[in-house]
């Protein structure tokens, strides 16, 4: 028999994106749902944006992008590791799905980011495909990748560290409280939640900036006696 025409592969290929195309949309309803991202888009707050820099930053190191990255450098490798080019049409379509699943393994954590940076921000998907292109393309790709994981979760933790930080002291404070004031702790505990509110809306206003707003525009808590 002939072998198949590259057009089943190539077809096998791109079904395996459209899937992935069609997970990503659902993910972006579920967040526009949750109020995680904005209508534009971006991160609505630190806590999403942190933990998507740090998951992808993790991810970068794992075995699986290993695998996935050294399969979509050398795509003729990969075909001969798999029993080489197929004679018929549906061994040459599952073939191209395969590599496309392998393409998506090595890129999806990248992709997340632009729920970081935003879906609609033109530079920052022309930064990140202009990276998804040099991990593959060179030979270096795997320290590059492994660089640029340490990078995100860097920027992750600059995002969570101050949040967290101010909820284990607002935790640690509320359980002292009713020893400490043990007649009184409820009206504490009060002022002890709305400092953290404060302090909480700061950060985000620093890191993520707000429409017009800064620091000063937000005003303290004022808490009756």
């Amino acid at each position: 028999k002939p072998f198949a025409a590259t057009s089943w592969f190539a077809a096998g290929y791109l079904l395996a994106w459209t899937g992935f195309a069609a997970v990503a949309s659902l993910a972006q309803a579920g967040l526009l749902a949750a109020s995680l991202v904005t209508p534009m888009l971006v991160s609505a707050n630190n806590a999403f944006g942190g933990i998507v820099l740090i998951a992808a930053g993790l991810y970068q190191w794992t075995p699986a992008k290993n695998a996935c990255l050294s399969s979509c450098q050398s795509p003729f490798a990969f075909i001969q590791r798999h029993g080489g080019f197929k004679r018929d049409a549906r061994g040459a379509l599952r073939l191209g799905l395969r590599h496309g699943l392998y393409c998506i393994g090595c890129c999806w954590a990248l992709m997340a980011l632009l729920f970081v940076g935003g879906v609609m921000n033109l530079l920052w998907i022309a930064l990140l495909s202009v990276w998804v292109l040099l991990e593959k393309a060179v030979l270096t790709g795997r320290v590059m990748s492994r660089a640029v994981g340490r990078g995100l979760g860097g920027r992750g933790l600059r995002l969570l560290v101050p949040r967290l930080a101010v909820n284990d002291a607002r935790d640690a404070i509320l359980r002292v409280l009713p020893h400490a004031f043990p007649h009184a702790h409820h009206v504490a505990a009060s002022r002890v939640h709305e400092a953290a509110a404060f302090f909480l809306e700061l950060f985000s206003q620093r890191d993520l900036g707000a429409e017009g707003r800064n620091d000063d525009d937000i005003a303290l808590p004022q808490v009756a006696d």
